[in-house]
């Protein structure tokens, strides 16, 4: 058997608090998460064509202040290439959030042998 231990992560998923445009390359999430630069993350499609997903890297994160909440704010490495819709649209009584969804894609599980393996030659094949 095998034991997988890592740095337990407090969001894994979240949505964006502001519309992103098409050449944006910074992000405004609704809510505060613990992602670092150099993690990858995916940008839900806001319209219908699924093809409008992207991938990202994470430049930098800032913590910022909007509204009087506290959100994080993600700088990426490439410049959008859709536009990521995020409001909370009214009709009659009824208030839908209509907001991009952003997850993080990166994990912290490493796998690796000890320091014998590579003198050794060896190792296995793992298989997700």
């Amino acid at each position: 058997s095998v034991d997988i231990h890592g740095v337990k992560r407090d969001h894994t998923w979240t949505m964006m608090n502001e519309t992103a445009e098409a050449g944006a390359n910074t992000l405004v999430l609704l809510t505060q998460v613990d992602w670092v630069a150099g993690e990858d993350i995916i940008l839900a499609s806001s319209e219908y064509d699924h093809r409008e997903s992207e991938r990202h890297t994470i430049a930098s994160v800032t913590t910022v202040t909007r509204n009087g909440n506290t959100v994080t704010e993600l700088t990426l490495k490439e410049p959008l290439a859709y536009r990521h819709f995020a409001a909370v649209e009214s009709y009659d009584s009824w208030d839908i959030e209509m907001r991009t969804e952003v997850g993080l894609l990166s994990r912290n599980i490493k796998f690796r042998g000890d320091e014998n393996s590579v003198p050794n030659k060896y190792g296995a094949h793992l298989m997700l």
